[in-house]
Parts: C-alpha cells; sequence; structure tokens
C-alpha cells in the first residue's frame, strides 16, 4: 500500500519531534543548549493559519498563528510524547478564547496578545485546540 504524501509528512514530522524530544530528554553533555527545530508543519500565505513545532529545553512548543479567520493547513495534527511539557502559543487577530478540549484549559487571546498555554501531556489521546467563540479549530494535539 502506497503512503499519500501528507501521510509521509506526518509521519517525517512525528518522527522529527519524537526523536528532538529523546534528546533533550536523554541527559545529554550539561553544556548543550539542548535546543532542536522541526520545520514548520505548514507554509502559510496571507489570510492563513500557521502552525510550527520545535523542542527547545525539554518543552513542546506549538505555535499558532490565525489570520483573516482562514484555517488552511496540511499537517493539523501535532504529536507528542506522553509526559512531555506543552507550550501552547496561539496569536490571532480578533479577540477570543482558546480551549485545549480534554484538558479544558482556556486562555484569552486579542489581536495584541497572544495567549500562552502550558500543561503536561499526562492524558494519552487526540485533543481539539480551538479558537472557542469563533468554533474554529486550531490544531489537534496527538499525545502518545
Amino acid at each position: 500500500m502506497q503512503q499519500s504524501p501528507t501521510d509521509l509528512r506526518k509521519l517525517a514530522a512525528a518522527s522529527v519531534i519524537a526523536l528532538a524530544f529523546s534528546a533533550c530528554s536523554s541527559g545529554g553533555d550539561a553544556g548543550s543548549p539542548g535546543t532542536t527545530s522541526a520545520p514548520p508543519a505548514t507554509k502559510a500565505s496571507a489570510g492563513e493559519e500557521v502552525v510550527s513545532t520545535h523542542i527547545d529545553d525539554g518543552i513542546v512548543r506549538v505555535a499558532v498563528t490565525v489570520s483573516a479567520g482562514a484555517v488552511a493547513t496540511d499537517d493539523d495534527r501535532v504529536a507528542v510524547p506522553l509526559g512531555a511539557t506543552i507550550e501552547l502559543s496561539v496569536t490571532a487577530d480578533v479577540d477570543d478564547e482558546v480551549h485545549v478540549h480534554g484538558y479544558e484549559l482556556h486562555g484569552d487571546v486579542t489581536p495584541t496578545s497572544a495567549a500562552v498555554i502550558t500543561f503536561t501531556a499526562d492524558i494519552s489521546g487526540v485533543f481539539e485546540v480551538e479558537l472557542e467563540d469563533n468554533d474554529l479549530l486550531l490544531v489537534e494535539v496527538e499525545i502518545s
């Protein structure tokens, strides 16, 4: 069975994240910064959502930018290892509430202030993150 390019990109992104996380959490050299960057999960043009993921100091950082209320992304799911610390940062051009479903975490976002939600990925599953008032899915976080 041949896999689609989207499936291959998702597999590659998940592999990079898992490898980078294990490298950051394996102890390593105390003098090394422990920062690994994965390529952005999406490419964007005007009016599209941008989701990027990287691991910095053992924290999985997921940055989401929303512009003009449109979601246009090939990779709408981010893989995160169970037990990781996640920092979700959302910037948007609207006032809204960011909601991490399943964890029931909330943060306010405005055009001048990002919502930053930090939590431990201690529940396995797939969790939607959305702009609550606009009912706009931002990203799914897959924790395993």
